[in-house]
Order: C-alpha cells, then structure tokens, then sequence
C-alpha cells in the first residue's frame, strides 16, 4: 500500500508529461516550416515558458543530486563558484539571447552551427569553427545527458522503491517519446511543469 502511494504522483507527473507531449504533437506543422517548429517551437513560445525551460535547465538533477553533495564535499566555495549561473541566465535571455534571435531570423538559422554558418559563409576559419562546435556540442552534451538520466534514474529509484534498471528505463522511455513526438515546445513545455514542481519544493 504504501509503496503504490508513493507510486501514484510519480505515475501522474509521467502522465501529464505524456499528455503534453500528445498536445504539443497534435499541433499542425505546415511542412515548409518543420525544422523550425520542431527544433525551435516555431519561434513563438512566450517569455514565461522560455524563463521556466532556463530555470529547469540550470535547476535540474545537478541542483538536487550532485550539486548538493558537491556543495557538502568542497565547502562555501562551490556555492560561489555556482552563483553566477543566475547572472548568466539573465545574460542569456536579455541580451545573448535576443542579439541571436534576430540574427538567426534573418539568416533562417536553427542551430548554433546554422547560425555561424550563415554569419560567416565559407570562410575558412568559419568553417572549422562550425564543424569543431558541432562535435564539441555533440561530445559535451552527451555526457552531460548521461549525467541527467542517471541522476533521474536515481531519483525514480529511491522514491519509488524501484531498482536502479527500472528507473533509468522508465526515465529514459518517457524523456525519449516526449522529446521525440513533441519537439521544443513539448520539452519546454515540460520543463514549465517541472520548473513550477521544483520552486514549488523548494518554497
């Protein structure tokens, strides 16, 4: 009994992120326009979502698993070296992140390489740029996701009372088809839900 107690918010916050990603795939895509839908939310998602994505980004299982234990390891020290991630965030937003809007707008760019690409052209040292910050993008990021499906494997485990394989298959299955079906907007959707569960736990 208790264990299906504990059980059932778990089993709810997994249904409300499938049924916002069902939402989100529903959504007409005009073909012209896919890879911007799909990878970008059609460039139209609002602030308050845009601010909770960011919030769920830096506040996730590095804030509640391993930050934490850091923290505890290495003293006050690693607390200030970690504040100025609430500047950066501003810094992305505000001004970072508005300049390469519209520069990306403009040159139809999706990603960062896109973006670099348009800017630059052919040039030669612009070319190694964007090949190299494609693999180091690809490199970084997925150590960084590994981190995060071990640390969200972890997390269904010892709440649930599950063993460590079961978590990380529940964990992984779910963030696949969300990010999968879904897109940005059902990933920015999704972190808006989680940024909300996670200042709410900590109020």
């Amino acid at each position: 009994m208790t264990e299906c107690l504990v059980l059932l918010p778990i089993v709810v916050f997994l249904l409300v992120l499938i049924g916002l990603t069902l939402a989100a795939e529903r959504r007409p895509r005009p073909a012209k326009h896919f890879a911007g839908d799909y990878f970008l939310g059609d460039r139209s998602l609002q602030g308050f979502v845009l601010a909770m994505t960011l919030v769920a980004t830096y506040g996730s299982v590095s804030s509640f698993v391993s930050g934490p234990g850091i923290a505890w390891q290495l003293g006050f020290g690693w607390v200030v070296f970690a504040a100025p991630q609430i500047i950066a965030g501003f810094l992305i937003l505000g001004v970072a992140g508005k300049k390469m809007a519209l520069v990306s707008r403009a040159a139809g760019a999706i990603t960062v390489v896109d973006l670099i690409r348009a800017r630059f052209g052919d040039a030669k040292g612009a070319v190694w740029l964007a090949d190299g910050l494609a693999v180091l993008i690809l490199i970084f990021f997925t150590t960084m996701m590994v981190g995060q499906f071990i640390g969200g494997a972890t997390i269904f485990a010892k709440a649930a009372g599950l063993d460590y394989t079961t978590g990380l298959l529940l964990f992984g299955v779910v963030t696949v088809l969300y990010t999968s079906f879904g897109g940005f907007r059902a990933v920015a959707l999704t972190d808006t839900v989680c940024a909300l569960l996670m200042l709410a736990g900590m109020g």
